[in-house]
């Protein structure tokens, strides 16, 4: 897991050349207008694909941890703080659902190890060992989750 503000991006571009390529297109783009809560776009020949959410935020002990292993992901909060859940996969052990590779994604009730504040533009880069439980906190907000492929 990587925890950094969109002013610093550059900091992180030896990470990989999509990741490089998905954090300059987010500070780039981070007031896009008509780029809609559902919308996504896809970038790098399909290896980033930006979506945007806009969702309500929960209370901590309602949060589900996700998992992914085909897609690093990139969460940008962009106009509200939100809480982030981490742990890391080998730790979650009450499987709600079973990785779908068609989803790419495993979802766990385990409570994370820690919960990580994300303020307007910061951004959290979650690897595939990074259990993660997003939209923590109150009230509605709205974000960026950037996959990138692993291997980019």
């Amino acid at each position: 897991m990587v925890i950094g503000n969109l002013t610093d991006t550059f900091r992180y571009d030896s990470l990989s050349p999509a990741i490089a390529d998905a954090l300059a297109w987010v500070k780039a783009n981070i007031d896009m207008p008509g780029f809609e809560a559902g919308k996504k776009i896809v970038l790098a020949d399909g290896d980033i694909v930006v979506n945007c959410q806009e969702v309500e935020l929960k209370a901590a002990d309602k949060a589900v941890m996700e998992a992914h292993r085909e897609w690093i992901d990139i969460q940008v909060s962009i106009d509200t703080p939100e809480l982030m859940g981490w742990a890391p996969v080998e730790a979650c052990s009450r499987i709600v659902q079973e990785y779908d590779s068609e989803k790419d994604c495993l979802l766990a009730s385990d409570e994370p190890q820690c919960l990580v504040p994300m303020l307007p533009r910061q951004f959290m880069i979650l690897y595939p060992e990074d259990a993660h439980a997003p939209n923590i906190g109150e009230g509605r907000h709205r974000k960026y989750v950037v996959k990138v492929r692993v291997g980019k």
